[in-house]
């Protein structure tokens, strides 16, 4: 299943639904890392397919932006990013998310492994945008913790490429202290 394949396609603390455009956790008088505007940009090495769909995973440098700067809540994506552009009152537990997406899709413009795809050719990378909705249960574990599912809608935005795709995820992600955060992040 190419959700399984794509689990460590993102760092530590780069989650692919908007987990991190909330606004504050509940308050239990402890400040959050996720109080009032914050900006994380992370860089590193990913593993991922060598094309959607492959068992043939390849190693790439990446690199990715998260946070939240005047009420806009920016959540990284792979290769791309989305906004969430619904307002949420301090404390509300449950959330809506809403916004544009943007997302490079690679398709087989790399190494090809398999003989059989091979002969298919390689094929051109895909500029997607489109849109994504979600849902954020924040305090699910702990009073500062977030829990997230969502939808991509996305259209090719190119030209070399052709369709919708609608990719489902999910996340989570809870912060260790005032400067780091841990999540894990699906999607397919």
């Amino acid at each position: 299943m190419n959700a399984a394949i794509r689990l460590g396609a993102l760092p530590l603390a780069l989650l692919s639904a908007p987990v991190l455009a909330q606004d504050s956790a509940p308050s239990t008088g402890e400040p959050s890392v996720f109080d009032g505007d914050y900006f994380i940009v992370g860089v590193g090495v990913v593993a991922l397919p060598s094309y959607e769909g492959s068992d043939d995973t390849v190693a790439v440098p990446a690199a990715g932006i998260a946070g939240r700067v005047g009420g806009i809540g920016i959540s990284p994506r792979a290769a791309g990013f989305s906004l969430d552009l619904v307002a949420e009152k301090p404390g509300q537990k449950l959330g809506f998310a809403a916004g544009p997406v943007l997302r490079y899709r690679m398709n087989r413009t790399g190494r090809i492994a398999d003989p059989v795809v091979e002969k298919l050719g390689k094929l051109d990378g895909v500029v997607e945008g489109g849109f994504v909705t979600g849902v954020n249960l924040k305090g699910a574990l702990n009073p500062h913790d977030s829990l997230s599912f969502s939808v991509d809608w996305r259209w090719d935005l190119s030209g070399k490429g052709s369709g919708m795709i609608a990719s489902p995820g999910f996340s989570y992600i809870t912060p260790l202290s005032r400067s780091k955060v841990a999540g894990f992040a699906a999607s397919a």
